[in-house]
């Protein structure tokens, strides 16, 4: 869950939805996606949270332009972002990895990596 309280909260419906754990994020967070183990928030000053899950830990941070990310959509290779400004980012997660141009980090599934924009 996400709310006006700038933060994004893990619940557990197991233990009557209580907060398990918190993520403080950078603006009111507009949009929320999951996909595999992680959650993407994307807020109101362009910025989009990648969280991994169950552990809430910000993996990484990725900047849109600075208008507010009203919708996305996530799959385990794609991150498609509708801002604000009217346009549409795109990014491919592990397009940097699969050319070679990084690491993968240790012990991140492909999906939590971090994309790289897609080209037009």
């Amino acid at each position: 869950s996400a709310g006006a309280e700038k933060s994004l909260a893990l619940l557990e419906p197991r233990m009557g939805l209580a907060v398990v754990a918190r993520r403080e994020l950078s603006d009111f967070p507009y949009s929320l996606a999951a996909v595999g183990s992680v959650a993407v928030a994307g807020c109101g000053d362009g910025a989009v949270h990648v969280i991994e899950l169950p552990s809430a830990r910000r993996l990484y941070s990725l900047r849109t332009g600075g208008a507010a990310v009203r919708a996305m959509h996530a799959d385990p290779n794609r991150l498609v972002c509708a801002c604000d400004d009217g346009g549409v980012r795109a990014y491919t997660f592990g397009a940097a990895e699969r050319r070679g141009d990084v690491e993968p980090p240790l012990g991140v599934a492909p999906a939590a990596r971090a994309p790289t924009e897609a080209a037009p």
